[in-house]
Parts: structure tokens; sequence; C-alpha cells
């Protein structure tokens, strides 16, 4: 499949819906440059990616998690 967009004075695109479709649900990609031939991938989301370690397991909230590392830094000071 073939599809264009137009580069802005900015140097900014659109991709195109079918690009995007392609892309999935990640936010970033990266180009390769090799001859004069461009090629954009998907960079997989690191959320996503470690998502599946943590399968099953219930969400702490944010100022949970940092009151349990704040408690070991302190423990392992003292020690």
């Amino acid at each position: 499949m073939t599809t264009t967009a137009t580069v802005t004075s900015r140097g900014q695109i659109t991709l195109p819906k079918a690009v995007r479709e392609a892309l999935g649900d990640s936010k970033a990609v990266e180009f390769t440059i090799i001859d004069n031939v461009i090629t954009l991938y998907p960079i997989p989301d690191k959320a996503g990616c470690l998502a599946s370690y943590a399968h099953g397991k219930a969400e702490l909230p944010f100022s949970e998690i940092r009151r349990k590392v704040r408690s070991k830094v302190a423990h392992d000071k003292a020690s």
C-alpha cells in the first residue's frame, strides 16, 4: 500500500488513517533512513509492555507506592 502526507513548513505531518491503524496503540515511532529510503517503525509502549507482568496483581495508588518506597529506603539506610 502507498499513501501520502503533506509536510508543513514546520516539518510536521499528519499520519494518514491507514498508517495510524498500522501503528496500533503505539504513541512513538522510529525512523530508519537507508539509501534515501525512510522506514517508520512503531515503538511499543513501555507501560503496555510491562502490563503483562502485573497481570492479576492489584493496583496500588501512587501515594501508597511512594510510602512503601520511602519506608524501604529508610529501613535500608538504618541498617
